[in-house]
């Protein structure tokens, strides 16, 4: 059926009753046409910790895609894991539309569940024996995705504000990632404009995983007890702007 408009006058139907010119077409592929229409994608990015099943799917496929895309991981399945349900996942999304997210798994003091870094051949307590992680609740930051059209803009920052935030709430001391060094140094430079210390640790050896394809991971940690509000750019507590992202990261 040709699409018309709302606002585009029908032709009148010969001999037709007068109140049937009214009546609206509610056929099954009148319906269908309305609402597979794309929805009109609002300006703004709403960031929010989801639960919603869509958003998750989305999110899910957005990291499998990025990750194949941008790291060249030919084999990488971004699809749900173990730790999915036992994290928590903050998306950006523009309307319904998710374009970007990333994942937080906690780790109570004296819990036995690994962190998704942690296998066999490493563990964080046997790497830092000095640190007191059994004594403290530790985080493990993963797998962040976001659309290349997002990508070195607010979404990034903002993401990553979300991140540390909610590390913060639920009284994390530590928060560690594993990635390539590339996405290593994208996260110190967020961490850095919060008032926060991102050590990106060269000197910890990581196994060389078939996962990882061949790709040079390294090792990276935060300690939230050294936020220094004095020394931020960003406030931790305030939404950060289109604007202001900007200027921080040259892009007006």
């Amino acid at each position: 059926m040709p699409h018309m408009d709302i606002a585009t006058k029908a032709p009148a139907v010969p001999h037709a009753p007068l109140m049937s010119r009214f009546i609206p077409d509610i056929s099954y592929d009148s319906v269908a046409s309305r609402f597979s229409r794309p929805q009109r994608t609002p300006a703004k990015v709403v960031y929010e910790l989801t639960r919603d099943p869509g958003y998750l799917f989305q999110y899910y496929r957005l990291r499998a895609e990025m990750f194949i895309s941008v790291w060249g991981l030919e084999h990488f399945n971004g699809q749900k894991d173990a730790y999915d349900d036992s994290s928590d996942v903050v998306v950006a999304r523009i309307g319904n539309h998710v374009i970007g997210g990333c994942r937080v798994t906690f780790k109570a003091p004296h819990g036995n569940d690994p962190l998704p870094m942690e296998k066999s051949d490493f563990s964080l307590a046997e790497k830092f024996p000095h640190l007191p992680l059994a004594e403290c609740i530790h985080v493990e930051i993963s797998r962040m995705a976001i659309l290349p059209d997002y990508q070195n803009s607010v979404v990034m920052l903002e993401l990553s504000r979300q991140l540390l935030k909610l590390g913060i709430e639920k009284h994390a001391r530590y928060a560690f990632t594993l990635s390539p060094a590339p996405l290593a140094r994208n996260y110190r430079k967020a961490a850095m404009l919060f008032g926060l210390k991102w050590n990106i640790l060269n000197n910890i050896a990581i196994p060389d995983r078939e996962e990882y394809e061949g790709i040079k991971m390294v090792l990276s940690m935060l300690d939230l007890d050294t936020i220094n509000d004095r020394k931020s750019t960003l406030p931790l507590t305030q939404e950060i702007s289109p604007e202001m992202a900007g200027q921080l990261l040259g892009t007006e």
